[in-house]
């Protein structure tokens, strides 16, 4: 008898089994039931985890490098994310993720006014939540709620004088 054997018999291969218990939290009912039926569903899986970590994002299928010096809008747009960076083809700026799932390289383009807005909603949420207060600048969080608050008190006032004046008015006049 060997040893290696009984090691081997016993052995969990942590990816099939990670794989697994995610069809079964998060995935689709077609990947359950084809998982079930015995289907090895590699590609739907990626898909579908993918949708749900990292919504936008991509497999690349080449090798982009993180930048030398990365545009505005991909460096604050990489903070929204665990471990991302910036890298280029040469064409456009991406946030990029190695590693995911141990093999795959993720990536989402940051290129279009509406991808920078967008990823500059993330940003803002990020900053306000996190402890960063410096990354070469300060950023001022977005107040645009404070001056909704604002805005909304000075109608009131106004109405509630407006509302007294005309009553002021009445009570002169009767």
């Amino acid at each position: 008898m060997i040893a290696t054997s009984y090691e081997y018999m016993f052995r969990i291969d942590l990816f099939v089994k990670n794989k697994e218990d995610w069809i079964f939290n998060y995935g689709s009912d077609l990947l359950q039931q084809s998982i079930l039926a015995g289907y090895e569903c590699n590609d739907r899986y990626l898909q579908e985890r993918i949708a749900l970590d990292y919504p936008g994002f991509m497999v690349n299928s080449g090798n982009y490098r993180k930048v030398d010096s990365p545009s505005e809008s991909c460096l604050y747009a990489c903070l929204g994310y665990e471990n991302a960076y910036c890298s280029s083809d040469y064409k456009n700026y991406y946030i990029t993720i190695d590693n995911f799932l141990g093999k795959y390289q993720l990536i989402k383009l940051i290129d279009s006014p509406f991808k920078i807005a967008e990823e500059n909603s993330i940003i803002q949420t990020t900053i306000n939540n996190s402890f960063i207060t410096k990354i070469g600048r300060y950023k001022v969080p977005n107040n645009s709620s404070l001056v909704v608050i604002a805005a909304s008190i000075s109608t009131v006032l106004v109405g509630l004088f407006t509302i007294l004046y005309v009553l002021y008015l009445a009570k002169l006049s009767g």
